[in-house]
């Protein structure tokens, strides 16, 4: 049987669009489209030398062009491409001349070339020859005694997993896997060590250099200005840093490219036998494994992690658990806890250990848990007993399985006349502790503590995206009545070992029962509530407001609720010391607006007090274990000469920038009650994170304007367009300009380096249009194309 033959020209059509194909989804994030544009051109002309080398093969290709361009018959198809190919030319020609407003792409190497020589830790390493030295002792210890070698390995990977989490697992995750859940707030993202094309490629020596020296520490085609690795021989010594690297190769599994044969062979050889064990890992081992390192060899909640981390990880001793469907204090269905384990809790350290470990490997999780408190009356894993009560909710834990959970009795459907009947009673109920708007913000003055006396916070329900187990994703009715049944059980069933209470009439008594209807009022109206906040996005680029007239100096102007509005994440400065851990706002979200001379910046942050020194209830409710400080927010820009965005992107380092790249700071400071200081704003000069900022007492350019209300600061910033002769960024528009943030939560103890902050993003204001260049050339160069068309088939028809 034949083959199929296809003709020269449909072979060469075939190699174009495979090669648009590869160069359009083979080299992420994306291909900038004039780099595709002069690919595509190299692919056209070396596909049209291929075919015209050879007469015959040149021939079988013209031969259907001719044919078209000549033939009566195919008049219709002739036209088409009359018409066809000089829109697709216009079009591409659109595309180079309209305004860019995308972000500019950042080209960088995943791994770039490590130096020959590195000189950190007092010494200088040559990287090419350097190996871990602690494989070398382990060798000698395993040819002298393998127990011992066996043990002495097991201590450094532990100690190297007690460092990583103390350190490193807040971007790169308890999997490992570039996850950590402040990992959303770094552009780029953390590296995935479980990724085989990551530390498996690598020799020690690399990942050694990239630890120590961090972000600064890359070349230029590592782009350093975005990589939040911090510089780790400033915190770690040398010991450390190989013992997390070690740690890291154990846990994932791989063995890393060494120069001793003898060295590679007992590793690889050990790594095999650790894999082996692992996959077969069920119960006590996983806990040990993954789960000790935060919730404590006992279950205790007190792990080497436990210090660095709000919330708490959980204490299992005292059987009380918060996410479950059992009422009150009544222990977890076995379903609870591997749901929990399965999915994990949104806005925690707990990740969702379902891309690592099995259904059977989770389930097996569980009888450890129980076992830490074995006064509790734990189900018998055979008993199978439907039991509800009145409102739908479980009413026993005498057995492992529902197979129905979905009765919750009473559900009125979702609508507005529905939520404005629940807004009084959440308002006169939950909002002593949520607030008025949801925010979070006590207004009882009381300070809350769970069961553990573990400082607590009320949640914020404007930000669903943060709910632990609540809420369900999705925008449709589904997902919506879903999550509104969550909130009705959370109402319900309240948070054991937390303040927030069971709202139903309980045996034990509750002094402020919601009856079932008013459940659901409120639980429809506490999902409008995320109608009062800006959802976060993926978005790069702020995008301002051009205005007539005067901007606005108040923070309620109707000119800001036109601006877009763009919330960004923000996450706590874990890179230099002093470091914060355990940040309580989260994001920020910005509006902004410009006319002909200036520019200004509305900031909004969720806050859940106003922390003013003196101030009533913020002093009533704050942490005795911590300093009050004044709240305070800042924007950071590079200076007018640090950065660019053509041939290639150059940014300042966004920490504070360096002495090449140097910043401006606009910085706000909520003052004080007692002793009395005036909220106040400066101008900061910045050269790096070890330089100290200088302020500029002259500078009169800078206004400001900041209120806090119901649990939510909106600040307003104001300054010239022009730099100036301080040398600060010019506002110009269709000019991307770096931007980042800053934010001190002042009853979370956060002052100086100890804050909140944002990675670089894009502020853009929209270029000018220019309808000639922008519509006038990509139609003239449309109708020079059919014109040469119709010459081209003119010509060709009269040959013919």
């Amino acid at each position: 049987m034949n083959g199929i033959k296809i003709s020269a020209f449909w072979q060469a059509v075939l190699v174009i669009v495979i090669a648009y194909l590869v160069f359009d989804n083979a080299f992420p994030p994306l291909l900038p489209s004039s780099l595709m544009v002069q690919y595509m051109v190299i692919t056209i002309v070396g596909v049209l030398l291929y075919f015209s080398f050879d007469e015959i093969r040149w021939s079988e290709f013209k031969s259907p062009i001719l044919a078209v361009l000549r033939e009566p018959k195919r008049v219709v198809l002739r036209w088409s491409f009359l018409i066809v190919v000089p829109g697709i030319v216009g079009y591409t020609s659109y595309g180079f001349v309209k305004p860019w407003t995308d972000a500019p792409v950042e080209l960088r190497q995943v791994h770039p070339a490590p130096p020959g020589t590195l000189r950190v830790f007092g010494k200088s390493y040559n990287l090419s020859k350097l190996e871990n030295p602690l494989r070398e002792q382990l060798l000698k210890t395993i040819a002298q005694d393998k127990e011992k070698g066996w043990a002495f390995y097991h201590g450094i990977v532990e100690s190297g997993r007690e460092i990583y989490y103390q350190n490193c697992f807040y971007c790169h995750g308890d999997l490992l896997n570039g996850k950590g859940h402040y990992a959303h707030g770094f552009n780029p993202q953390p590296a995935n060590f479980q990724d085989v094309g990551t530390i498996a490629q690598l020799q020690e020596a690399y990942l050694f250099w990239r630890i120590s020296t961090g972000g600064p520490g890359l070349p230029k085609e590592g782009t350093p200005w975005n990589s939040a690795m911090p510089v780790w021989h400033q915190m770690l010594n040398e010991h450390q840093v190989w013992k997390v690297i070690t740690f890291l190769y154990d846990s994932v599994g791989q063995v890393p490219r060494m120069w001793d044969p003898e060295i590679s062979k007992v590793v690889t050889s050990m790594q095999h036998e650790i894999n082996a064990r692992r996959a077969k890992q069920m119960g006590k081992a996983l806990y040990v494994q993954h789960c000790q390192v935060c919730h404590g060899a006992q279950g205790a909640g007190d792990g080497p992690a436990a210090d660095y981390m709000y919330p708490k990880p959980r204490d299992f001793t005292l059987a009380l658990f918060k996410y479950k469907n059992s009422p009150g204090t009544e222990l977890p269905l076995d379903d609870d806890l591997f749901n929990t384990i399965k999915n994990g809790l949104t806005g925690t350290a707990m990740p969702a250990w379902s891309s690592l470990l099995s259904d059977a490997q989770i389930r097996s999780l569980a009888p450890v848990i129980k076992s830490f408190d074995t006064t509790a009356a734990w189900a018998p894993e055979e008993a199978d007993e439907d039991a509800f009560d009145e409102d739908g909710l479980y009413l026993k834990t005498d057995f492992k399985k529902i197979t129905n959970q979905e009765p919750l009795f009473g559900q009125i459907a979702f609508s507005s006349e529905s939520a404005t009947k629940g807004k009084p009673i959440f308002e006169a109920v939950c909002g002593k502790c949520h607030g008025i708007e949801g925010r979070g913000n006590i207004t009882s003055g009381k300070k809350l503590e769970d069961d553990w006396g573990n400082r607590l916070w009320p949640r914020d329900l404007s930000k669903p995206w943060l709910w632990r187990v609540t809420n369900v994703a999705g925008t449709g009715e589904q997902a919506r009545d879903q999550t509104i049944k969550n909130i009705y059980a959370r109402l319900s069933i309240g948070l054991p070992g937390t303040p927030m209470p069971a709202h139903r009439a309980t045996e034990e008594g509750n002094k402020d029962p919601i009856s079932l209807e008013n459940r659901w009022h409120v639980a429809n109206y506490v999902y409008t509530l995320r109608d009062k906040t800006v959802a976060p996005s993926d978005e790069l680029v702020l995008r301002a407001m051009k205005i007539e007239g005067n901007l606005p100096d108040t923070l309620g102007a109707e000119a800001w609720l036109k601006a877009p509005a763009v919330t960004l994440p923000l996450v706590p400065n874990i890179v230099m010391e002093d470091r914060l851990f355990t940040p309580l706002n989260d994001a920020v979200t910005v509006r902004v607006l410009y006319n002909e001379a200036e520019i200004a910046f509305l900031l909004e942050v969720n806050d859940r007090t106003d922390s003013r020194p003196g101030e009533k209830i913020s002093t009533q409710i704050h942490d005795s274990n911590l300093m009050l400080h004044s709240d305070a927010m800042a924007i950071q820009f590079p200076k007018q000469d640090s950065f660019k965005t053509q041939p290639v992107v150059v940014k300042p380092l966004y920490r504070h920038g360096d002495a090449a790249h140097p910043t401006t700071m606009w910085y706000w400071n909520a003052g004080s009650v007692e002793p009395e200081i005036a909220a106040r704003s400066v101008l900061l000069d910045a050269s790096g994170p070890d330089q100290k900022m200088v302020p500029r007492e002259a500078d009169n350019s800078f206004a400001t304007n900041g209120k806090w209300q119901q649990g939510r600061w909106r600040i307003l910033m104001k300054r010239p367009r022009k730099g100036g002769d301080s040398g600060d960024v010019t506002f110009t528009e269709g000019t991307f300009i770096p931007v980042s943030f800053a934010n001190w939560d002042g009853s979370n103890g956060e002052v100086g380096s100890k804050h909140t902050l944002s990675t670089w993003y894009w502020l853009l204001l929209p270029p000018l249009l220019d309808p000639a260049k922008v519509y006038g050339l990509p139609l003239g160069v449309a109708g020079l194309t059919f014109l040469l068309g119709i010459i081209l088939v003119r010509s060709q028809r009269q040959a013919g």
